[in-house]
């Protein structure tokens, strides 16, 4: 597996279920024991399977996994599958081990700054980069080295010619580690990858300005809403999401009118609007309010849109905006029909409303004749 030769490559050992050899420990009790006790980091990788759930439990080992990881307080480093990557059929969870799934990834997506992949050498070279620096900061603070962003001249500009390798490998990597010295100089050059027509490296160019602070790395970002792949428009969005729920608000809200026409567009895939609306929660202040507002009043958005709208504020926004925000939807949900509402409670998204919202809206479709 190339995750696993990645760890070996930088000195570590994966614990995984084919080395654990001949035990008379059940394996769920082996696998929870050895990252609570002898795990320094935790790396979940996440495609479309929920997982074996054992006689009498009500989750599955992987996810009882992340949880011993997270109990322990290991650091953990997550990674999902791009859903715009091809799969196997028989390979995807449905049904209620789809829903348990899908569950359990948005509480992943809530509790983390995710990472995305769409291929296994994409995903190594992920992992690798993270673990490096995971690594480095842990011998930097055992042996009080210098700080790990101070990178050789020589090395730095072999990094930087990489960058116009023709090799997507060579690519990747140097992007990543040059993004650790967190240089404004190379938000330019990240911007163009953003925008470009390689996938993989548009996702790692984003991921790597993500470092980068500063007004002009959100811009950068948000180039990524003119890509020609849906994948990257998303996670574009995504990550500004992420950037405005820790400590980049400001940032995040500089591009606001570049979120507020992309969710204008027509044409747009459904997943790409969805992630807008959610960013526009996280990210708050009045013209994402009054944003959310719209959609609420649409006779044009799906009912997942509408429930996303709902969602969105309740956990992102300070009291006074949320106040504000509630005592607007209240009078527009109110004018629902009895329909609308049932279908919004329908989503998979609407358990996650909070009230007062989610009573009035299940209130309205149980009450009105």
């Amino acid at each position: 597996m190339s995750v696993a030769k990645a760890v070996r490559q930088l000195g570590g050992t994966d614990i995984s279920m084919e080395n654990f050899g001949a035990r008379d420990e059940r394996p769920k009790d082996v696998c929870l024991n050895l990252i609570s006790t002898q795990s320094d980091v935790f790396v979940g990788i996440y495609a479309h399977r929920y997982g074996y759930i054992p006689d009498g439990e009500v989750v599955s080992i992987t996810e009882a996994e992340y949880d011993a990881a997270s109990t322990a307080n290991i650091p953990r480093l997550i990674y999902l599958v791009d859903d715009a990557t091809p799969w196997v059929p028989a390979n995807v969870d449905r049904r209620a081990a789809g829903a348990k799934l899908r569950k359990f990834k948005n509480r992943l997506k809530a509790n983390h700054i995710c990472e995305f992949f769409s291929t296994k050498d994409d995903l190594a070279t992920k992992v690798a980069a993270d673990l490096g620096r995971h690594l480095s900061k842990l011998t930097s603070n055992r042996d009080k080295s210098p700080p790990a962003d101070k990178v050789d001249p020589d090395r730095e500009a072999r990094l930087i010619r990489d960058l116009k390798s023709s090799n997507s490998y060579e690519v990747k990597r140097s992007i990543l580690a040059l993004s650790e010295t967190q240089s404004p100089w190379l938000v330019g050059r990240l911007a163009e990858f953003v925008v470009g027509k390689d996938k993989e490296i548009a996702d790692v160019a984003i991921s790597a300005l993500r470092k980068i602070p500063g007004v002009e790395s959100a811009k950068a970002i948000a180039g990524g809403l003119g890509s020609d792949f849906s994948s990257i428009r998303s996670m574009a969005v995504f990550t500004l999401g992420e950037m405005a729920l820790f400590g980049r608000r400001h940032d995040a809200q500089s591009i606001l009118d570049q979120l507020m026409d992309a969710l204008a567009n027509p044409t747009e895939d459904l997943r790409v609007l969805e992630e807008l609306v959610h960013t526009l929660g996280k990210t708050g202040g009045k013209p994402a309010s009054r944003a959310l507002i719209e959609i609420l009043k649409s006779n044009g958005m799906p009912p997942r849109l509408k429930a996303r709208a709902l969602h969105g504020p309740g956990r992102f926004w300070r009291a006074v905006e949320y106040e504000a925000f509630v005592t607007a939807a209240t009078g527009i949900v109110k004018q629902w029909s009895v329909e609308t509402c049932e279908e919004v409670s329908r989503t998979d998204v609407f358990p996650y409303v909070k009230n007062p919202l989610k009573e009035l809206v299940l209130s309205h479709s149980l009450d009105r004749p």
